[in-house]
C-alpha cells in the first residue's frame, strides 16, 4: 500500500512537471511568435530618400526641418537617408549643421542628382525593401500607414500632393478646377526596381515628374497616383523656389497619371503630352496639347 501511494505521488509529480513544462513551451512560442511578428513590421516600413542643399532662407530652412522631424516621427518611416548637394555650400550651411545633429543617414553629391542615382541608391543600399523618394518639402501622415501591407511588385506609385494652407488644413492640389495629374511630388517602390531610362531626369526639376513617369511606363512598371488615399503634404508657404522656370523644358514625352483611390485601377493606363512629335519644348506656364498614347 505503501508503494502504491509513493507511485501515486510521484505520477501526480510527473504530471504537474509536464504541464509547467508545456506552458512554458508555450509561452516561449508566443514569445517568439510576437518577435517574428514585430520582425516582419519592421521590414514593412519604409526607407525614405530625400534631397538638401545649402539653402539660406530662414523661412524656407524651417519648412525642410519641419518635414524632416514630422517623417522622423512617423511610424512607418524606419530610415531617413539624405542625399546633400554641396554644391551651393558656402561659409555658413545652417541646414547641414542642423542635419548633423540628427540620426538620419547622409550622402553627399556635388550636384542635383538624375533619378537613376537616386533609384540606384535605393537598390544598392536598401535591398528588398520598401523605398520612398521624395521632394524634401513633403511629409507623410497616417495615410502612409494604409501601404505597409500594400503589394508593390512591378508597381511604381506617384503621388499629387496636398498642398498646407496657412490654417494647417491640406488640400489636393489642383490647377483650377482640374486636377493636377501631371504633377507628383513622392515615388514609392520595392526594391530591387527594375531598370528605368532616366539619367537624363534631374531630381527636383520642372517636368521631371512627366517624364520618368513615361519612361517607368515604357519599362512596363504598373506607374499609380493613389493620391486619393495616401496624402503627401507639401509644405511650401514661403513660396521659395530655386530652380529656372524661365527655360524651355526638352522634353518630348510627359505622362499624367490619374488620380484614384488605393486598390483602384485607372481607366486610362496611359495619358501622355505632348503628342509623339519629336522637337517639341515645353514653356512652363503656356498652354498644353494633350494627347492619349495606346503605346502601352
Amino acid at each position: 500500500m505503501k508503494q502504491l501511494c509513493q507511485l501515486m505521488v510521484i505520477f501526480l509529480l510527473s504530471s504537474c512537471m509536464n504541464i509547467l513544462m508545456s506552458k512554458q513551451d508555450i509561452l516561449f512560442q508566443d514569445d517568439y511568435l510576437l518577435q517574428e511578428e514585430e520582425h516582419v513590421y519592421e521590414k514593412e516600413k519604409f526607407k525614405l530618400i530625400t534631397l538638401l542643399y545649402n539653402e539660406t532662407n530662414e523661412e524656407r530652412i524651417s519648412e525642410y526641418i519641419t518635414c524632416l522631424e514630422r517623417n522622423q516621427a512617423n511610424d512607418s518611416i524606419a530610415e531617413i537617408h539624405v542625399l546633400y548637394d554641396t554644391s551651393k555650400d558656402g561659409e555658413e550651411n545652417k541646414l547641414l549643421q542642423y542635419l548633423q545633429t540628427t540620426n538620419v543617414t547622409m550622402s553627399y553629391v556635388t550636384r542635383r542628382p538624375s533619378f537613376s542615382y537616386c533609384f540606384n541608391i535605393a537598390n544598392t543600399l536598401y535591398p528588398n525593401s520598401r523605398v520612398i523618394l521624395s521632394n524634401a518639402d513633403i511629409y507623410f501622415n497616417e495615410t502612409l500607414a494604409l501601404l505597409e501591407n500594400y503589394d508593390l511588385s512591378d508597381k511604381l506609385l506617384a503621388l499629387t500632393r496636398w498642398n498646407v494652407q496657412q490654417d494647417g488644413e491640406i488640400q489636393p492640389f489642383k490647377r483650377g478646377e482640374k486636377n493636377a495629374n501631371d504633377s507628383q511630388d513622392v515615388w514609392i517602390f520595392k526594391t530591387p526596381l527594375r531598370k528605368i531610362n532616366c539619367a537624363d531626369i534631374k531630381f527636383g526639376t520642372p517636368h521631371c515628374d512627366g517624364k520618368i513617369a513615361y519612361q517607368a511606363q515604357r519599362n512596363r512598371l504598373n506607374v499609380l497616383n493613389p493620391c486619393m488615399t495616401v496624402q503627401c503634404c507639401h509644405l511650401h508657404l514661403s513660396n521659395v523656389r530655386n530652380y529656372d522656370t524661365k527655360t524651355p523644358t526638352p522634353f518630348i514625352h510627359l505622362s499624367r497619371i490619374p488620380w484614384i483611390k488605393l486598390g483602384e485601377e485607372p481607366k486610362i493606363k496611359r495619358f501622355c503630352w505632348p503628342s509623339e512629335h519629336k522637337g517639341i519644348t515645353i514653356k512652363i506656364g503656356t498652354k498644353r496639347r494633350f494627347a492619349y498614347d495606346e503605346d502601352v
